[in-house]
């Protein structure tokens, strides 16, 4: 079942649910009364609509941040978006795909900025900056291809934040002679 609790945001906006026979649709309303729907599920997803819901973390100045876990139950990483606080419009988006990890107390989203897994990307969602860190070319790729794995997050491990400095570990396939797996560390601070 769907909680129907109306969220009010700083800026007087709402974000509810509604519904009817066959769906049901989350909507955003603005301080006038416009209103933008920014989800709908179909009457076969009815449900399992609670656990596939947008699930609102948290409110900025002018953007507020979701996550949605698009397949029930575990081991399927999240997607994460941006709305614009006053007009409920998507600023940013990440999908699941390209998701690593995200750290709710420091407001940061690790994500790969395309499938070639090259630029990891430090998003700081409430200072709205990023910070990239090059990977070898196709050492990604190669690894989730080797390791059988779909998702790139499941090659990280959780990553360590003290200040401006990110640490973070991910396992990766070797091949230089020997075919082994290694351990990476990557370092560099965000926001700079």
């Amino acid at each position: 079942m769907v909680k129907c609790d109306t969220t009010i945001f700083s800026t007087k906006t709402r974000l509810y649910w509604q519904w009817n026979c066959d769906s049901s649709w989350l909507t955003f309303e603005t301080k006038k009364g416009t209103k933008r729907i920014i989800q709908t599920f179909k009457e076969d997803e009815l449900p399992k609509t609670e656990s596939i819901r947008p699930r609102f973390i948290k409110e900025f100045d002018s953007k507020l941040w979701f996550k949605q876990q698009k397949v029930p139950g575990c081991c399927y990483p999240p997607s994460h978006f941006l709305l614009n606080a006053k007009v409920g419009t998507t600023l940013w988006e990440v999908q699941e795909d390209l998701f690593v990890q995200e750290n709710q107390e420091k407001n940061l989203v690790f994500y790969f900025s395309d499938t070639t897994f090259t630029q990891l990307v430090a998003f700081d969602l409430m200072k709205n900056k990023k910070t990239n860190y090059t990977i070898p070319k196709n050492r990604i790729l190669k690894t989730l291809k080797m390791a059988k794995v779909p998702f790139v997050s499941e090659i990280f491990e959780k990553s360590r934040i003290v200040k401006s400095q990110v640490e973070m570990y991910y396992n990766y396939y070797k091949e230089d002679g020997r075919k082994q797996w290694v351990k990476d560390t990557i370092q560099f601070k965000i926001g700079q």
